[in-house]
């Protein structure tokens, strides 16, 4: 949906990129307290973004509910954790 030149594509990556760089500011926020590990925070949202998308993925893929809590904590073991210092 992002790689198409229609402007609902165009619409789409505007509001993906906006959500990135919020996330960034977050993460940037983080580093600067010391509670997250000092990275490249474009990169580092993006891989929060992706791995969050990843879910939703999941969700639809599985057609089926899923447990939410049980999702949040792997994506904590291997993402949040590694993030911090």
């Amino acid at each position: 949906q992002m790689c198409g030149k229609e402007e609902i594509n165009k619409r789409i990556r505007q509001y993906v990129l906006e959500y990135i760089e919020i996330i960034e500011e977050i993460i940037k926020k983080g580093i600067e307290k010391g509670e997250i590990v000092d990275g490249d925070p474009s990169a580092i949202a993006a891989e929060i973004f992706s791995v969050t998308s990843s879910c939703l993925i999941y969700k639809f893929k599985m057609e089926e509910d899923i447990d939410i809590q049980t999702m949040y904590r792997e994506i904590e073991k291997i993402v949040i954790n590694g993030l911090k210092v």
